[in-house]
């Protein structure tokens, strides 16, 4: 799809490392690309033996951008600083294709995009990960009101159980937050 430069993961990995993983330095600002630059990147006419590259570090700083926005900046670096040689990658992929390229167009805004992870954290019964959606989701608008017509909804297609579980992790967020 687009050309990559052959190289290996650590290689890739040193690089973001001296990018600001190892400084703990993770205040990326989106570079914007011309017009021209973006063209050249998709029809694999640019010049740069790094263009692979350069389009999955824009994908990178572009979901980190989302992530940040969305479950908060402290949680997310304190997350990547604690990875190490062995979550690292994950990390950064996770970065990148969960958060760059999932979360990253806008044809679905955040706050539904929040909404539909809700309804499917919660069927997975992933119930850590539905308690930090849930606060993310509160940032993006989503209402009490409308994170119990979700929970109604996973006890419909999940079970009972499962939306206990969902109302149980709910009202935690919900007191915190001071909107129950």
């Amino acid at each position: 799809m687009y050309p990559q430069k052959d190289c290996d993961q650590s290689e890739l990995t040193s690089k973001r490392h001296k990018r600001g993983f190892q400084a703990g330095r993770f205040d990326i600002e989106l570079a914007p690309r011309s017009e021209s630059y973006v063209d050249e990147v998709r029809t694999g006419s640019t010049d740069s033996a790094d263009t692979g590259e350069i389009f999955m570090d824009d994908m990178f700083e572009k979901g980190l951008a989302k992530r940040k926005a969305t479950l908060g900046a402290e949680y997310v670096e304190k997350n990547l600083a604690a990875a190490d040689d062995f979550t690292l990658p994950f990390q950064e992929a996770m970065t990148t294709w969960c958060w760059g390229f999932g979360w990253g167009d806008e044809i679905i805004d955040v706050k539904t995009r929040s909404m539909m992870n809700l309804a499917m954290i919660g069927a997975l019964g992933k119930m850590h990960e539905w308690e930090l959606h849930c606060r993310g989701a509160i940032t993006n608008g989503v209402t009490k009101e409308e994170i119990r017509a979700i929970i109604h909804v996973v006890a419909i297609y999940c079970g009972v159980p499962q939306s206990l579980e969902c109302f149980r992790a709910a009202r935690k967020v919900l007191e915190e937050e001071g909107l129950l």
